[in-house]
């Protein structure tokens, strides 16, 4: 593609030339990657479709809300695609999506109940368990590290508590 510069700009050390020729590559590489970008999330969507047609079921086993936060499963692939491009860790890869895809583990969006769109924290459960396998927030870090680890540990014997009383439920009715 053409950048719109003249090599003499370059060779004679213009600068305003030179800043072009920047400002057009940034805005043609821009343009690039979100091509690239788009079409990763259509090739999610169709490869890990059962991310979203189990979201519903998964939601009534997963979700929970306090004052002050909210974590629920996923709702398709390209919502984990796009967390891991917004807090910068590798949730979005295919080995995530597969696993959440097969129900071998399940990928849950921990947000603040003010923001409950806004991506805060990625934690990856496992379904027969509920163990935390894992839980990151941006650039692999942990925020509130002690803080968020016993909200997820609570988070954890809730649903412990949750399956117990499922099962309680249905030996009565047996």
């Amino acid at each position: 593609p053409k950048l719109g510069y003249k090599p003499k700009d370059v060779i004679a050390g213009n600068l305003l030339g030179l800043s072009l020729q920047v400002k057009d590559y940034n805005k043609m590489a821009a343009e690039q990657n979100k091509k690239e970008a788009d079409k990763r999330l259509q090739e999610v969507k169709k490869r890990f479709a059962g991310i979203r047609n189990s979201y519903r079921k998964l939601r009534n086993r997963y979700f929970y809300e306090d004052d002050e936060y909210i974590i629920r499963p996923a709702r398709s692939a390209e919502e984990i695609v796009m967390e891991g491009r917004i807090l910068h860790h590798c949730v979005g890869g295919d080995s995530y999506l597969r696993k959440h895809n097969d129900g071998q583990t399940y990928i849950l969006m921990l947000r603040f109940a003010k923001e409950p769109e806004i991506p805060y924290i990625t934690v990856e459960i496992e379904r027969d368990t509920h163990r935390l396998i894992q839980w990151y927030g941006a650039h692999d870090r942990k925020p509130d590290k002690e803080h968020m680890q016993k909200w997820l540990d609570d988070y954890v014997g809730h649903l412990k508590q949750k399956d117990t009383e499922a099962k309680q439920r249905a030996q009565s009715v047996a």
